[in-house]
């Protein structure tokens, strides 16, 4: 089962993986990577307060887990929740400090707390760490989203979608720009 949802979740097919998720979960022999895989698949289905009881879950079966921390930051800035996710984005880069997305996220969550310097300096970070990391693009066109420059965004939103299709909620963040745009 591990190695068919991870299989398929790298495939970008994310409902058969949540299908494989779902059985594996009956059979209840799950790790802390299981859990963090079905709160992901959540997320992505932005079912966030059940992602967040998977993470948890994870979190008690390995405290220092990189990627349930990571997935739990992730989703708590899907809900707004940016000074909480930013600590675990914290920890999550102190384990593993090479993963872009972890500093292009915690950007997120500094922007939209008003860290603007420190947000641009997690942007650069990931940069350094991965020339196309689709969330940097996202997560600084989500900056000039919210600072009204919707032409700057939105050519952000589109790099992003560039580099990976499959970033989460690209195309309603496009369609946002592009009507605020017009």
């Amino acid at each position: 089962y591990r190695l068919a949802i991870a299989s398929f979740m790298f495939a970008h097919e994310y409902e058969t993986a949540q299908d494989l998720c779902d059985e594996f979960i009956n059979k209840g022999a799950m790790n802390s990577d299981d859990y963090a895989n079905a709160g992901y698949l959540l997320s992505l289905r932005e079912e966030y307060t059940k992602a967040l009881e998977y993470y948890d879950k994870a979190l008690e079966l390995q405290p220092d887990n990189f990627y349930p921390i990571y997935n739990k930051a992730f989703t708590l800035n899907f809900l707004g929740k940016y000074h909480d996710a930013m600590v675990l984005f914290n920890k999550a880069i102190e384990l593993d400090p090479t993963v872009a997305s972890a500093y292009s996220n915690r950007a997120l969550s500094r922007f939209k707390t008003g860290m603007e310097a420190e947000g641009h300096a997690d942007i650069a970070s990931a940069f350094e760490r991965e020339a196309n990391c689709a969330y940097r693009y996202r997560n600084l066109g989500i900056y000039h989203y919210d600072k009204e420059e919707y032409a700057t965004a939105l050519g952000l939103f589109r790099k992003a979608k560039e580099q990976d299709p499959a970033t989460h909620q690209i195309d309603h963040l496009i369609q946002l720009a592009e009507m605020k745009g017009h």
